[in-house]
C-alpha cells in the first residue's frame, strides 16, 4: 500500500473526477493487510468499492468488472435526463478467426 498514496495523488491531480475502486491482488494468499486498514484507506481516498482478486485463480475478477460496469451505468443515469435509456450497440458478428 506504500505507493497507493502517490498514485491516488497523481490520479486526483490529472483526473479529479475519476471514479476509484481499490483492488487488492493475491486473494489466494494470506492477507497481509487488515480489513480495517483497507476500509480506512478506501474511505480516506473516496474509493467507491474495494475488491480482492486473485490473478492466479481468477477469483474476484468478474466482481471487479461488474462493479466498474455498475459505476458507469450509475454515472450515465445521473447525467441523463429522466426516462432516458442507455443504448448499447451489439458487436459486429465475427467471421472465421479472432481478427477477421
Amino acid at each position: 500500500m506504500h505507493y497507493l498514496g502517490h498514485w491516488i495523488r497523481d490520479l486526483e491531480e490529472y483526473s479529479p473526477d475519476a471514479k476509484k475502486i481499490l483492488v487488492g491482488n493475491k486473494k489466494d494468499l494470506e492477507c497481509q493487510i487488515s480489513s480495517e486498514t483497507i476500509e480506512l484507506f478506501k474511505n480516506a481516498n473516496d474509493c467507491s468499492h474495494s475488491v480482492h482478486v486473485s490473478a492466479k485463480t481468477g477469483e474476484g475478477i468478474q466482481d471487479t468488472f461488474n462493479a466498474i460496469a455498475h459505476m458507469l451505468v450509475e454515472q450515465v443515469r445521473e447525467k441523463s435526463p429522466t426516462g432516458s435509456t442507455l443504448e448499447l450497440e451489439s458487436a459486429p458478428e465475427r467471421k472465421n478467426g479472432c481478427c477477421s
